[in-house]
């Protein structure tokens, strides 16, 4: 097994840039973006449930785990809701059923869905003229891609309309990661 490029998933020392990760297309794409210092770590900790999964593949699966149990603005937004980190990655887990892979120390690549969510994200963030993507905006991008996630998230009866609302509200109040 060959080393792949270090996690493009660091904070630069102004703790708002990703790091150059390499020459991949979706380095060059996450390289541009400026993120929360709060949603780089979701981003980190998503690359070590990944790793610790045996999985070469980053995916979004691996970010909402990894968002829904870190203490960060969209968490709080989801646990107001009555939808904790340990609701949700349990719900995740049986949607997706477990995992028989060793761990691997080799950094997963980006999906292509992850890399349009994550520029999602960054849109979405221009959208509330924000400085950076913060975990809001990645949640919102998130649920909009539909797939696991949004089965993971739908309120019996209601859809996606609480979740929708939820982030909305918290987005307008210009709530932000810790």
């Amino acid at each position: 097994m060959t080393e792949r490029n270090p996690s493009p998933y660091e904070a630069d020392e102004e703790g708002d840039q990703l790091a150059d990760g390499g020459s991949s297309e979706t380095d060059d794409i996450t390289a541009v973006t400026a993120i929360s210092p709060t949603c780089a770590a979701v981003l980190k900790r998503a690359e070590s449930f990944a790793q610790g999964r045996g999985s070469d593949t980053l995916t979004t699966d691996h970010v909402f785990a990894a968002m829904v149990t870190s203490p960060c603005a969209a968490a709080s937004a989801l646990d107001a809701l009555q939808l904790s980190g340990e609701i949700l990655t349990s719900r995740l887990a049986f949607i997706l059923g477990g995992s028989t892979a060793n761990a691997t120390t080799v950094h997963p690549e980006l999906s292509p869905k992850l890399v349009k969510v994550l520029e999602d994200a960054r849109l979405e963030a221009g959208r509330y003229r924000a400085s950076e993507v913060s975990t809001l905006h990645l949640l919102s991008a998130l649920v909009r891609a539909r797939g696991v996630i949004s089965l993971v998230l739908e309120t019996p009866g209601l859809g996606l309309e609480p979740v929708g609302s939820a982030l909305r509200k918290a987005l307008r109040e210009g709530r932000v990661d810790p």
